[in-house]
C-alpha cells in the first residue's frame, strides 16, 4: 500500500464513522418520537403494596406530552370493573399542551378476592391533525390480604358412616388481620350441621374457634355433603367470609350384585346365584331369609367374624314361574370393638320365566 492511499483511507474511514452514527442517532430519535409522545412520569406500572379486601386504593399518574404537538386523549379503557379512571386534570381545550403535564387518577376497588391483584388502564389519544391512534398502558398491582386468617381452608369430615355412636366433631379457628374486625357469629348452609364458637380463655387472644359437627344418622348412605360455614365478621368491607365443608357418608353394608335376576323355565338350568355383603366393619351375619321360602333357600355361613360374607341362593327344581322376592341379611357390626350395632341389607331377587 503506498502513502497516498494510506492517506486517503486515513480521512474516509472517520468520514464513515461520523455519517453512521449521525444516521444512528437520527434513527434512535425519530423511534423516541413515536414511542415516547406521551409517557408516565412516575413509571407506568405502580406496586400499591399490601392491600386489604374491600379497600379502594386512590393512584394518580403524572403524565407528560414531550412532543412538539399537541395530545388528545380518545378514549379510556379499563382491564375490569374493579378499575375506576378518573376525568383528565390539566387539560386545557380538551388537549395536552406540548410539554404539559396532566395528573389522571385511577381508583382500583379491592373486593373479596385475595392473593395477587393486577390492574390496568389503557389510553387511546392522537397527535394533534393525525388520525394515528397511539396507545399508553399503565398498570396497578399489589397483594390481597383477606380480613381473616382461616385454619383449615376447607373443613373436611372424610368418609362416615351410621356406624359412628357420636357426632362428628371439627374445628376451625380464625384470627383477624385488622384491629377492627372480629367474628360475631357463624351459621352453616345445612341445619345438618351445627355450629358453635368456643368461649375464649384470654380475651386478648385474637383467635375465634368455631367447633363444627353433625350426626352421620342424619344424613342417607352414599351421600355427598358440599355445604358451608357462613362467618358474620364486623368488618364494613367484607361482612362474610365462606369455608367449605365437604365429606361422604358411605353406607355401613352394601351387596355386590346389588340384585339376582333369574331366568326360570323348561329350558333353564341356573338355579343358583351368590352375592358378596360388604360392611364398613368386621362384622358377623346373625340371620339370612328369604321372603319366599318356598321358593328356594339361602345359605350363608354365620358367625364368623369379617368384612365380607358369601350369601348364596338356591331355587328349587320345580320353580318355573315369574316372580319377586327379597333376601334379607341381618348382621351385627363391630362399632369399637366392644360394642356391636344390627344393621340388615335387602337382596332383591328377580324371577323370570323365558318361556312366556
Amino acid at each position: 500500500m503506498n502513502v497516498s492511499m494510506s492517506r486517503n483511507l486515513a480521512i474516509l474511514v472517520p468520514i464513515s464513522l461520523c455519517i453512521f452514527w449521525v444516521v444512528l442517532s437520527s434513527s434512535k430519535n425519530h423511534f423516541a418520537s413515536a414511542d415516547n409522545v406521551l409517557f408516565a412520569l412516575d413509571g407506568d406500572s405502580v406496586d400499591l403494596g399490601e392491600l386489604h379486601q374491600g379497600d379502594s386504593i386512590l393512584h394518580k399518574f403524572t403524565l407528560q406530552n414531550s412532543m412538539a404537538a399537541r395530545v388528545r386523549i380518545a378514549e379510556i379503557q379499563t382491564s375490569c370493573t374493579c378499575t375506576v379512571a378518573g376525568e383528565i386534570e390539566g387539560t386545557i381545550d380538551g388537549f395536552i399542551p406540548v410539554g404539559h403535564r396532566v395528573t389522571l387518577p385511577i381508583t382500583l376497588d379491592v373486593d373479596s378476592r385475595t392473593g395477587n391483584v393486577n390492574a390496568s388502564v389503557v389510553l387511546v389519544y392522537h397527535l394533534e391533525q393525525s388520525s394515528e391512534a397511539r396507545r399508553l398502558r399503565l398498570n396497578l398491582r399489589g397483594n390481597v390480604s383477606p380480613e381473616v386468617s382461616v385454619e383449615p381452608k376447607v373443613i373436611d369430615f372424610g368418609s362416615l358412616n351410621d356406624l359412628q355412636s357420636s357426632p362428628a366433631v371439627k374445628r376451625l379457628k380464625i384470627v383477624p388481620f385488622r384491629d377492627d374486625v372480629e367474628v360475631l357469629r357463624a351459621s352453616s348452609s345445612d341445619e345438618r350441621i351445627n355450629v358453635t364458637l368456643e368461649p375464649k380463655n384470654n380475651r386478648n387472644l385474637p383467635a375465634t374457634v368455631l367447633q363444627v359437627s353433625l350426626d352421620p344418622k342424619q344424613f342417607a348412605n352414599g351421600e355427598v355433603l358440599r355445604e358451608a360455614i357462613l362467618v358474620e365478621l364486623s368488618s364494613p368491607r367484607t361482612p362474610q367470609h365462606r369455608v367449605k365443608v365437604i365429606g361422604r357418608f358411605a353406607k355401613s353394608v352394601e351387596a355386590y350384585p346389588s340384585a339376582i335376576v333369574f331366568r326360570t323355565g323348561a329350558s333353564e338350568v341356573k338355579r343358583r346365584a351368590s352375592v358378596t355383603v360388604r360392611t364398613e366393619k368386621t362384622s358377623i351375619v346373625t340371620n339370612a331369609t328369604l321372603s319366599s321360602p318356598d321358593a328356594g333357600r339361602i345359605t350363608v355361613l354365620k358367625g364368623t367374624r369379617s368384612k365380607e360374607h358369601k350369601v348364596h341362593v338356591l331355587l328349587n327344581a320345580s320353580l318355573n314361574t315369574s316372580m319377586d322376592m327379597v333376601a334379607d341379611v341381618e348382621l351385627a357390626i363391630d362399632t369399637d370393638g366392644k360394642t356391636s350395632v344390627a344393621r340388615a341389607v335387602a337382596i332383591p331377587i328377580h324371577l323370570v320365566n323365558i318361556d312366556h
